[in-house]
Parts: structure tokens; sequence; C-alpha cells
């Protein structure tokens, strides 16, 4: 079994510029992989976890960056994965998910 890394990642994140909703919070977080370190995302709504996007390995998916890692609520993908051309498509599909579906923030 190969061990999971948690080096240190260069995160260089701004907040993307789909995020319009004061409610929606981004932090850039590393990712422990198998394959080694990776760039993410942890997305919060109005305090709540919902989502943590995980940039994807380009060689296995050239055509498609980003992942939601994991999903809560109205951020449950499907059970093939949820995959975005770019972090802002991605941001902006959680903040979208959350606005239509809302009744969530109440912590």
């Amino acid at each position: 079994m190969k061990s999971f890394s948690t080096s240190p990642l260069q995160l260089v994140y701004a907040p993307p510029r789909l995020q319009k909703d004061p409610r929606l919070g981004c932090t850039a977080m590393g990712l422990a992989t198998p394959e080694g370190p990776s760039c993410g995302m942890l997305v919060t709504w109005a305090g709540d976890l919902v989502a943590i996007l995980g940039e994807t390995d380009a060689d296995l998916r050239p055509e498609e960056t980003w992942i939601v890692e994991f999903g809560l609520g109205p951020c449950e993908p499907p059970p093939g994965g949820l995959f975005f051309d770019s972090l802002d498509e991605a941001i902006h599909w959680v903040e979208t998910s959350c606005r239509e579906l809302g009744r969530i923030g109440l912590a």
C-alpha cells in the first residue's frame, strides 16, 4: 500500500472570480492522495461545509481539471463523480446548488 503524502503545497488561489454570494466561503488547502499532494478547495456556505474540491491529475483527465471530492447536502455529487473544466466552474456549481436548494447555513 502506498503511503499518503501531506507535503506542503504552494497554494496561491485567489477567491474565484465567479464567487458572488457572501455566504460562500473558499479556502485553499492541500489534499493527501496516493499519488502525492494535490491542490484542493474547502467550500462552505453560511459557515457550513458543503464541498471539498480537488484538482485532477492532468495525465488522467486533461480536459477536466477539478472534481467534487466530497459533497454534502445540495453539493452531493452523482455516483460517477462530478468533474469541471475549471475551478471557477466548480465554485459556480457549488454556489448555484446552495442557492437553489437553500435551507442550509443554520450553524
